[in-house]
């Protein structure tokens, strides 16, 4: 009997799982977003709850239809017949899936749930005189309700729990990682650790990338442990269960990993965690997993890490380095754990050269800070974080030596001029006339941090940033490039063909070495990669703005520590702060605040949720002669620190984020939604006669006519742009606010 399957999975692996259906049999396959449908008998359902790596949920579609009230989705759960799914003896839960993009009438996911219940109660009790008994922790069968937009699925269980839940993990460890995203990053990192004898996690956690790399490499299915269990897997307690086909599917599951397991026994595993809590728990992992007679696990700090850490025949050519380091996900966090990725790849160059390293590295800031380019990157979901994956190739001393060499000499050529193409040529002249402009501007002489182009010719679709050092041995300038996406249309080699030719450009009119030139791009290919930070040395340092210093970070974030659009605000605010208190709300690194010391005000407070942040601002203040012990420092969310600080100011800057999710904060800042509250509450906060300056970065913004009508601001955003951010003119909106 051939049914009708839906499988889910983690985002940006449907191309994963959609190859797992098709080796299991599966017909008329269909991708859809973080889920596969297909066709199959009984056969393939059971194979694929056996071996799937990626799969979450395996579900037997009951029915399903366009719906968008609550009365048609009881419909189309009426067209079910619930008893001979399962019987009234059996107890049963439902699990409710909606969509961002809903469109029905079933708001919560708690409502979708009692709905379908009720519609199957009702049903068993008009057929057999009694409802079957609801257990939401340990049911006998799990319906399912899933809604996209407006199309409604119904369901059963065929996996039970998540396929993502082997059974090997006994032993857990803080934010362990998922062993379905584990397993699509050794998925994606198949061809580097398949002709490698020796594969290792130097932060290997509670095992978990380590264990599902493992059972990769030994085509162990990944469903086998739970196979094992009389009801490991939900279709084993319906009704048309095919007890002996399960039973030789199971057997000549463990026949093959019997088989892999004897012919790649010359693969190695190798884990190490600076925690002993973490390496212990992995330990016990693997042996719940069946390998830990290939898997050794040790308690080491990977910095210290050497060959003597190793058999006497490792080679590290014949290495592959597979790791999931922290991310450092809370607003600030990432500045705390660079370091670390700094550190780490440290360590490839030192011990593992000739060996690739397959990293989960949270964000494209902090790939780049591996100081390693990376020859492939992929995304992925981590649970609710988006992170980056990236490929690093370790060259050996003598090869890096060899490319240094050979960039080097195409570093000259492309300062002498002979190999500019005519696309570079004609970026040149575009630079030159764009900078004579801006050298026009009465403000070029006193700032070193400017934009020279914003995506003034369609065919190169950037924004290029110049910052000139202040302090230090060179003074060259430095140049951020930021990509935007690019049309549809643009294929992915002429992508690469203009970007590099701005690039030979900006050396060519600078006379710069690629090094100084920060290459950042801010969106996902088609094939699901995401670009970041090109990959080089950490380089921190000060910037001139108009007799003030600035510490700037171009090579760790796609942010540079200096918004330079709003350079006109920090202006107003140096000239109208003296003999006054001034608030910084999302201060982020303190720039405002120096200007309105500079301008002398009398009380200062800065904001922000990142205590990285916050120390920059201090480090800006006292580079600047200021006390930054005179100041205050308040590392909270603004919404609460408004809500609880009874303190009032004369002057209040606001410039808040579109969106903020952090788990710094007690609840979600949408900008959009909550501008309201925001701008109440900083008018509370403002002395009679006080100012807020509110700005934002947010293209789509709409002041709420609610604020308007209360408060009267004034739109100042024209007066808030210099010269060299004309070209954009939604760089951001700014308003003054006066409290009566």
């Amino acid at each position: 009997m051939t049914h009708r399957f839906l499988i889910s999975c983690p985002a940006n692996c449907e191309d994963l799982l959609r190859k797992e259906v098709e080796e299991a049999g599966g017909q008329n396959i269909k991708t859809r977003v973080r889920s596969v449908v297909f066709d199959g008998d009984a056969e393939v359902g059971y194979r694929i709850c056996l071996r799937s790596r990626i799969g979450n949920a395996l579900i037997r579609i009951l029915a399903e239809g366009h719906a968008e009230t609550k009365a048609a989705i009881a419909s189309l759960a009426d067209t079910v017949l619930w008893e001979s799914v399962f019987s009234d003896e059996q107890s049963f839960s439902v699990l409710c899936k909606i969509a961002a993009n809903n469109k029905t009438e079933i708001v919560h996911s708690h409502y979708g749930a009692q709905l379908l219940k009720d519609s199957v109660c009702d049903r068993f009790r008009r057929v057999k005189g009694r409802r079957p008994p609801v257990d939401t922790q340990n049911p006998d069968v799990r319906l399912h309700l899933r809604i996209v937009h407006a199309h409604v699925i119904i369901g059963v269980g065929w996996s039970g729990e998540n396929l993502s839940r082997r059974g090997y993990r006994t032993a857990e460890v803080k934010a362990p990682l998922k062993e379905n995203t584990a397993a699509a990053v050794a998925a994606r990192c198949r061809k580097y650790w398949q002709t490698a004898d020796f594969i290792v996690d130097p932060m290997c956690g509670s095992g978990t990338l380590l264990i599902e790399t493992a059972l990769a490499a030994f085509n162990a299915a990944a469903g086998l442990l739970r196979s094992r269990r009389a009801r490991g897997f939900g279709f084993q307690a319906l009704p048309d269960f095919d007890g002996p086909l399960w039973a030789r599917l199971c057997a000549e599951e463990e026949e093959n990993f019997r088989a892999a397991a004897a012919a790649a026994s010359r693969v190695r595993f190798f884990g190490f965690d600076i925690d002993a809590h973490a390496a212990e728990a992995a330990r016990k992992n693997a042996e719940a997993s069946g390998l830990s007679s290939f898997i050794s696990i040790r308690q080491a700090d990977f910095r210290t890490l050497s060959s003597a850490d190793f058999p006497s025949d490792w080679r590290s050519e014949k290495t592959f380095l597979i790791v999931n380091p922290p991310y450092g996900e809370r607003l600030g966090e990432k500045d705390s754990v660079a370091a670390l990725y700094r550190d780490f790849g440290e360590t490839l160059r030192r011990v593992f050269p000739g060996a690739a390293a397959g990293v989960l590295c949270g964000s494209a800031e902090l790939s780049a800070a591996v100081g390693l380019k990376a020859e492939k990157t992929f995304s992925l979901r981590n649970g609710a974080l988006e992170t980056t994956a990236a490929i690093f190739p370790v060259f050996s001393a003598e090869k890096r030596t060899a490319c240094k060499s050979a960039a080097s000499n195409r570093i000259r050529s492309v300062q002498s001029g002979e190999t500019l193409s005519d696309g570079a040529k004609m970026f040149v002249n575009r630079l030159k006339k764009n900078e004579k402009e801006w050298k026009k501007s009465p403000f070029s002489k006193r700032t070193g941090a400017f934009r020279l182009y914003d995506a003034d010719m369609p065919e190169y679709n950037a924004a290029i940033d110049v910052y000139i050092p202040a302090e230090g041995a060179d003074l060259s300038p430095r140049i951020d490039l930021s990509e935007y996406a690019p049309p549809s249309s643009i294929s992915e080699e002429n992508r690469r063909r203009r970007l590099n030719e701005m690039i030979d450009a900006l050396i060519f009119f600078f006379q710069v070495d690629h090094r100084h030139i920060y290459v950042k791009t801010r969106f996902k290919q088609k094939n699901g990669a995401t670009y970041g930070v090109r990959s080089r040395d950490a380089e921190i340092f000060t910037v001139n703005e108009e007799g003030l210093l600035f510490e700037v970070n171009l090579s760790d974030y796609l942010d540079t520590g200096l918004y330079s659009d709003h350079r006109p605000l920090r202006r107003i605010i140096r000239s109208e702060a003296a003999g006054k208190s001034f608030l910084n709300l999302f201060s982020y690194t303190a720039a405002a605040s120096v200007c309105a010391a500079a301008g002398g005000a009398g009380k200062i407070a800065s904001v922000d949720t990142s205590s990285a942040y916050l120390k920059t601002g201090q480090r800006n203040f006292e580079r600047n002669g200021f006390s930054s012990s005179a100041a205050a420092w308040i590392k909270s969310d603004v919404m609460t620190f408004l809500r609880k600080n009874r303190d009032r100011f004369d002057l209040i800057y606001a410039d808040p984020p579109t969106f903020s999710n952090s788990k710094s904060l007690k609840e979600d800042f949408d900008l959009q939604r909550d501008q309201y509250e925001l701008i109440r509450l900083c008018m509370e906060r403002l002395t009679s006669g006080g100012t807020l300056y509110f700005s934002n970065h947010f293209r789509k913004f709409v002041l709420d006519e609610s604020v308007q009508r209360l408060f009267s601001p004034e739109e100042i955003t024209e007066a808030t742009v210099d010269p060299d951010f004309r070209r954009n003119p939604k760089i951001h909106r700014c308003w003054r606010f006066i409290k009566k």
